[in-house]
């Protein structure tokens, strides 16, 4: 540590060797106006129409179908290398519940259950409420799925667990395709 000296550089003695500032400090923006402009309400809709969220059911949907995809060529690879096993097809079945249901689970809570699914509740109320609502219900969502995972030897007789990561990590692509399928107008 002894032979250890600081690198020579720029000092406040030589501005013209000052490297370029790329942040501003506090007091220069003190005098600045800011210039946030609002937006109109054709302009609001505009944006909410190009940044548009997935519907938790489009979600729902899209991973149900890539769900049925994946079945359909688990079921085709069983029947290409082992026809008399079916334990490929229900192992790539219990992976996609694992990512499902919780899945579903989480959206149904959400929602605040039974009558909010029902008549589809809007997003009010305190950002806090929500935030604490989403973080309960995302760990009641997790802990399921672990539950599902280490519960899958019991369901599922000699389970494939290629299988079940297969459908599991299928199934979760869900939220990708959901963001790329058409929206209703």
């Amino acid at each position: 540590m002894a032979g250890l000296q600081w690198p020579s550089g720029p000092t406040a003695q030589d501005p013209q060797r000052l490297p370029a500032r790329r942040w501003r400090t506090w007091e220069e923006d003190e005098g600045v106006e800011d210039a946030f402009k609002p937006l109109s309400p054709e302009q609001a809709q505009a944006w909410r129409r190009r940044h548009a969220v997935p519907w938790v059911r489009r979600v729902l949907l899209a991973q149900a179908l890539l769900a049925v995809f994946a079945l359909a060529v688990a079921a085709g690879l069983q029947a290409l290398w082992v026809p008399q096993r079916v334990t490929l097809v229900v192992s790539v079945a219990w992976g996609g519940a694992c990512a499902w249901l919780p899945t579903g689970l989480m959206a149904w809570g959400m929602a605040g259950g039974w009558r909010g699914w029902l008549r589809r509740a809007q997003a009010g109320g305190e950002p806090r409420q929500w935030l604490a609502r989403w973080l309960l219900w995302e760990g009641v969502k997790v802990a399921l799925t672990l539950v599902m995972l280490v519960a899958a030897p019991r369901v599922v007789p000699n389970v494939d667990w290629l299988g079940v990561l297969a459908g599991l990590v299928v199934v979760l692509k869900g939220y990708a395709l959901a963001w790329w399928l058409p929206r209703p107008r």
